[in-house]
């Protein structure tokens, strides 16, 4: 039963992007030329989730092109669906320093002409403490979900992937002892080398009976 999407928070399982990729959530561009935020989609499946995300570029504008938008949401006469306010918040959610800036840079996701990565997610970091006061005085005046429906089930389904420990465990196994075809091959290796040692072990206890 999908959880409800009337309902939502700001706390997330994850701290950052890195947080994602240790429990086996990758980060893939969206290709599509338009930017919807139906271009932000979340799968899982047994093993691992892919999120996938619409191009981002960042230069000189875009801190006050993110701050116009925000406030056009904000005015309680435009009907909206808060798309670009969702989207910064998952934006926040997957940037906590600059190291996951650049990890997006590597998966495509986002072209960085502002600077360094860390003048990236100092934007970020202050976007996300800035909009939370905002929705919730929008959401006081207008009594209105300030959150579009896409991001709250993108949200819950990173949430239900991330707290499921298992699929925890094979990700951190495989980054661990799979990083490499190297280590894979050594892993085979050490599977046939068992398996032979075995074999031998129980011929020795049973030797063949000769007729």
């Amino acid at each position: 039963m999908d959880p409800p999407l009337q309902e939502e928070g700001r706390w997330h399982r994850y701290k950052n992007i890195r947080d994602l990729r240790n429990a086996g959530i990758h980060v893939k561009l969206n290709k599509r030329e338009e930017w919807k935020w139906n271009s932000v989609s979340f799968n899982s499946n047994l093993f691992s989730g892919e999120l996938k995300l619409p191009m981002m570029i960042v230069n000189d504008v875009t801190p006050y092109f993110y701050h116009n938008l925000i406030a056009f949401e904000m005015c309680p006469d435009f009907r909206n669906n808060f798309e670009f306010c969702s989207y910064f918040f998952l934006m926040d959610s997957l940037i906590d320093e600059a190291e996951d800036v650049k990890e997006l840079r590597l998966a495509g996701v986002l072209q960085n002409l502002l600077g360094s990565d860390k003048e990236v997610a100092k934007l970020f970091n202050e976007l996300g403490h800035e909009l939370p006061a905002k929705m919730c005085n929008y959401m006081i005046r207008t009594n209105v979900v300030a959150y579009s429906k896409g991001y709250i089930q993108v949200k819950h389904q990173i949430n239900e992937h991330y707290q499921k420990k298992w699929k925890t465990w094979l990700a951190e196994g495989r980054s661990t002892y799979f990083s490499t075809p190297w280590s894979f091959i050594a892993f085979l290796a050490a599977v046939a080398a068992l398996l032979l040692t075995s074999i031998q072990a129980w011929y020795a206890v049973h030797p063949k009976i000769s007729n």
